[in-house]
């Protein structure tokens, strides 16, 4: 329908505006940044992290680490989400006084798995694993790693290592991931698009615009406006295709040298967390 008169005048619109069903934020997000196809998967480096992925049918996680959303372009929306992502940077700039493009000049300067300091970004606790009161730590550290440069790469592996474990997750429940687009805040770095694209050792694209879920609410009202024009046949996939969101993608690569490096911070990243599981109780 449209904006009732009385409405319209207090907001000072025209009484023809339009009024349809909108969507949550990451369903909005997944129709901006393309995950309404089989295989391909959204990262999302904001305050929190998320990754999700397109699904044809419900995918139901008996260990509750996924959600089983559903999405705003048909089909379902299986989602992961730690709540410490660009946190877990922003406290390292913060307590360093760095701006962005000196952080990033810091974390790039050190080299993949920041020379063993390891960095669990469990900041504000955590809802995956369910380890509400944890908090956090920097592992592995010696007298020449306590460098700003060092837990600014840290902080970075850390969030990055965390949405990794929920990768795997997803893959474990069957959903098929061909393909990761990075998008939020986070994304715009060059040296945290390559540590993820190491981390998960999948193809990776970047240049999603950083504020997916707002594109995917134009790309909802779009539709809403082409079908009030007579359209009733249109569909989302047609309506985001004809605003050609994915032109300017990049491809993101990670050397055999990285990924095989990553795979054993995994490890111990994984054995902080079982640690973490023995000592804070669980929601």
């Amino acid at each position: 329908g449209t904006l009732r008169p009385e409405l319209a005048a207090e907001l000072g619109l025209g009484d023809d505006v339009l009024v349809a069903a909108g969507a949550g934020d990451n369903m909005a997000a997944a129709l901006g940044a393309g995950a309404v196809a089989t295989g391909v998967a959204v990262l999302s480096l904001g305050t929190s992290g998320t990754v999700f992925a397109h699904a044809d049918a419900p995918v139901c996680d008996p260990e509750g680490e996924i959600a089983p959303f559903c999405g705003s372009a048909g089909g379902w929306l299986p989602l992961g989400c730690t709540m410490n992502a660009t946190v877990a940077t922003e406290v390292v700039r913060g307590l360093f006084g760095l701006d962005l493009d000196a952080f990033e000049r810091a974390a790039a300067s050190v080299p993949c798995g920041s020379d063993g300091v390891l960095c669990v970004p469990f900041f504000t606790g955590e809802r995956s694993p369910d380890l509400p009161t944890a908090t956090a730590g920097f592992l592995g550290l010696r007298p020449t790693t306590t460098t700003q440069a060092h837990f600014a790469r840290a902080a970075m592996e850390g969030a990055t290592l965390a949405l990794g474990r929920l990768l795997d997750r997803l893959r474990a429940l069957d959903v098929r991931i061909d393909e990761l687009r990075l998008t939020g805040g986070g994304s715009h770095s060059q040296t945290w698009r390559e540590v993820v694209a190491a981390v998960t050792s999948v193809p990776v694209r970047a240049g999603v615009d950083a504020d997916a879920a707002a594109m995917g609410a134009a790309v909802q009202a779009l539709w809403t406006w082409r079908r009030a024009k007579g359209e009733s046949d249109l569909s989302l996939h047609a309506c985001r295709a004809s605003l050609d969101l994915d032109r300017g993608l990049v491809d993101v690569t990670a050397s055999a040298e990285h990924i095989e490096r990553y795979a054993e911070v995994r490890c111990r990243y994984d054995e902080a967390v079982t640690a973490l599981n023995a000592t804070y109780p669980k929601a």
